[in-house]
């Protein structure tokens, strides 16, 4: 689209078109979508979706311990102590089943916190 090339680079311009079956269409357009450096994203939002994400691996507990040691990162006295709580959990339901399909070791998992 030459108008949305015009207005590269101090925008990045996008436009989504939704065709719906009854024949009716929804469009919007922006001139510069959430998340860049320009317009980012809240860090409450970030940290929720993080924690969403991370939840899924590692466990509802062990993804609060995460955001929470992130946060203080620079009071550590040991990374480890943030680390130590990146290892996904057997106790999670998606995370055993990707092991039992793919025979991952399970010494490589972290013990549940």
């Amino acid at each position: 689209n030459p108008a949305f090339t015009a207005m590269l680079p101090q925008n990045r311009p996008a436009r989504v078109t939704v065709y719906l079956k009854d024949g009716r269409t929804a469009e919007r357009a922006v001139s510069s979508s959430q998340g860049g450096f320009d317009n980012p994203y809240p860090e409450s939002m970030l940290l929720d979706k993080f924690g969403q994400l991370a939840e899924g691996v590692v466990g509802n507990d062990a993804a609060k311990q995460i955001i929470s040691l992130g946060q203080a990162l620079d009071e550590l006295k040991d990374v480890q102590e943030l680390t130590c709580w990146l290892k996904p959990s057997l106790n999670n339901r998606n995370v055993r089943y990707y092991v039992e399909r793919t025979g991952l070791r399970k010494d490589l998992l972290g013990s549940d916190h």
